[in-house]
């Protein structure tokens, strides 16, 4: 147990390091930056985040809740915004990075503002309150704002969406080779898919 906590924190300190360093201080603050400097901004990133780390810690514990609870409210938070800008991204060529932007932008604002919902508001839908549901319709808003923005304004450039970024779905036909009775992926994926959701229903 030991040994996969530490794995997990010493994988999320060398990517929040890294993004640190090289997307914020050599992009935007010092682009010249030798390596000897990169190496010591991200020794000195490293420390100050684990640190603030060990203070939110620290403030979780004395408000008394979950833990669990508290990380799955920051992944409802943080994941629906990101999520649906990869997806369409990967999906439709159309997608730009204004719809992008704004659909991030927008997804943090609007989880914000149902935290604050939920939280002052008496009269709140009950279903809104599972941070699933809060997740689900963060997400939807922000796969609409993504296309609505995209589609009015400029397409992207040729070379930022080929087809190793971008699926050309003229070239791709999914329905090719799926196999014959049981061996039919459609079968299957069928199958799979009543289970979940026999599963979903006994357990609502």
């Amino acid at each position: 147990m030991f040994g996969a906590i530490q794995s997990t924190v010493n994988a999320v300190l060398n990517s929040t390091s890294t993004v640190f360093t090289m997307d914020i201080f050599k992009r935007q603050l010092k682009k010249n930056a030798t390596d000897k400097q990169l190496i010591f901004v991200g020794r000195v990133s490293t420390v100050v985040i684990l640190l603030i780390a060990m203070v939110i810690a620290m403030f979780i514990e004395r408000l008394g809740g979950s833990l669990f609870v508290y990380i799955q409210t920051l992944y409802a938070f943080f994941a629906p915004p990101f999520a649906a800008v990869f997806l369409l991204g990967i999906l439709f060529k159309r997608i730009n990075g204004k719809g992008a932007a704004t659909a991030v932008f927008l997804g943090f604002a609007f989880g914000i503002a149902m935290k604050l919902f939920i939280q002052f508001c008496p009269a709140h839908p009950r279903w809104l309150e599972p941070y699933s549901n809060q997740a689900i319709l963060n997400w939807f808003v922000c796969a609409v704002t993504c296309v609505v923005v995209s589609l009015m304004t400029a397409p992207p450039a040729p070379e930022q969406v080929t087809d190793e970024l971008t699926i050309n779905w003229r070239k791709i036909n999914i329905f090719n080779d799926l196999g014959k009775g049981w061996r039919n992926v459609t079968v299957w994926w069928a199958i799979f898919v009543a289970l979940v959701m026999g599963l979903v229903a006994l357990l609502w």
